[in-house]
């Protein structure tokens, strides 16, 4: 299986089960973020949630995406398993991608990439990724 579905699959159950709130959050938590740090893949693994975060978010608000992404993060940082993986995550995140980790945060979660290809960037799109970016720096 490619690698980039095995990303989508992850992702897609941890967002599941966050947002259904089933017993298995954590577990799920910890298998996404053991799969990018085991392949080195937490570049890939950002655009994967964000892809998935879209699919089921044509239900929900912006708010409640924010606290799928805040959940998880809450999470990680209280169980001590999830702590290490999600910090592991997040560090090589920021070697990988030392000045660009906040663009490409924003170029997915504008849906400008997707985890099996590019999208031709809008207008629009273009001027969201850009604003934040504004709005990052200021």
């Amino acid at each position: 299986m490619p690698l980039n579905v095995s990303l989508d699959i992850a992702a897609s159950k941890m967002l599941h089960a966050i947002e259904h709130n089933t017993p298995s959050k954590d577990r799920r938590i910890g298998e996404f973020f053991d799969l990018a740090n085991k392949k080195s893949l937490q570049g890939p693994a950002l655009v994967s949630y964000y892809s998935q975060l879209k699919k089921i978010g044509k239900s929900m608000t912006i708010a409640e995406k924010a606290g799928l992404a805040e959940d998880i993060f809450l999470r990680s940082q209280k169980s001590e398993g999830l702590k290490k993986s999600s910090d592991t995550f997040v560090s090589e995140l920021q070697k990988k991608y030392p000045k660009s980790l906040y663009d490409r945060i924003s170029l997915a979660s504008h849906g400008c990439v997707v985890s099996d290809n590019v999208k031709p960037q809008s207008s629009w799109k273009k001027f969201l990724v850009s604003l934040s970016k504004f709005v990052r720096e200021a």
